[in-house]
């Protein structure tokens, strides 16, 4: 039998740490990340990923990727690939003898695409998670609507922290819960809003919302909201794909509408949990199979 290939992770720590043991656990690839730099140097059938680093625009983003491309060109590699996972998207340029010479992968087809009209040729790969049962999940019997949101402190713009404060704002009696953050870019946020911080316990996170808020300009098919599908939660998305509501990023009017009727439906009895297509739900939590595509690109 082949043995897996050797690849380095390196960029995002933490989706970095993320993809290697999944990849290691399932035995899909020999992953390492940056601390076990000198170990996968002395493996076998060598490859580096780079994770959410966009292009070599920065001085410790050039030293990632000439890095890279230095082992590519002395034959120490068999494979580079630049993985776009979202918001590093929007860094991507032209003409980049770097970025063009490497195997280029993204998190969602949008990415994919944006990619490819910057003059580089792009495939889409899913960013594996591990999701939870759909059988976790009760609806919660709270007479106030609950929201939850994803929104860290740092690069808040970009994860929609303007819609959401005016969604907020707009309806006081709608609860929203954001994790990833612990609002520092909100100096004085009304009663109704509660920032969580980071969490490893999305499933508690979860049951105890009726929906899901990811309002982000740049995105992958994020975990975020496979996790709301998953758990039937009524899921209003930038991005229209399958499961979701979608309202495009900047649409007020229409957040509004959605919101404004999700909440009188519950207050009317009428709110059940959002079901979804089976199928839907079997091919987002079939991890292997995204982790197997993934994989495939260093063969």
């Amino acid at each position: 039998m082949r043995m897996p290939a050797s690849v380095l992770f390196v960029g995002s720590p933490f989706w970095c740490r993320y993809l290697a043991g999944l990849l290691k656990e399932g035995g899909f690839l020999d992953a390492y990340v940056a601390g076990g730099f000198w170990r996968w140097l002395g493996s076998r059938r060598r490859s580096i990923c780079l994770v959410g680093l966009g292009m070599p625009d920065t001085a410790k983003r050039a030293l990632y990727h000439f890095g890279a491309y230095l082992l590519d060109k002395l034959g120490l590699v068999e494979h580079r690939v630049v993985y776009w996972i979202g918001s590093d998207v929007m860094r991507a340029r032209p003409g980049s003898r770097v970025i063009g010479s490497a195997v280029n992968v993204a998190g969602s087809p949008w990415l994919a695409e944006e990619v490819r009209e910057r003059g580089y040729e792009c495939q889409t790969r899913l960013f594996p998670v591990r999701l939870p049962s759909t059988d976790s999940f009760t609806f919660p019997p709270s007479s106030r609507l609950q929201i939850l949101c994803y929104l860290p402190d740092s690069g808040h713009e970009l994860h929609g922290s303007n819609e959401i404060r005016a969604v907020a704002l707009r309806f006081p009696d709608i609860d929203f819960r954001i994790v990833g953050g612990r609002g520092a870019w909100w100096s004085q946020p009304p009663d109704n809003v509660h920032f969580l911080g980071w969490t490893d316990n999305m499933v508690e996170c979860l049951a105890g919302c009726h929906v899901l808020l990811r309002r982000t300009q740049h995105d992958s098919f994020s975990a975020f909201v496979r996790e709301g599908i998953v758990a039937q939660r009524y899921v209003v998305f930038t991005h229209a794909v399958p499961g979701v509501i979608h309202v495009a990023y900047g649409d007020l009017d229409t957040l509004y509408a959605v919101v404004e009727d999700l909440n009188r439906r519950l207050k009317a009895g009428g709110l059940a949990p959002c079901r979804q297509d089976p199928g839907l739900i079997a091919e987002l939590t079939d991890t292997d199979s995204q982790l197997r595509a993934l994989a495939h690109d260093y063969r």
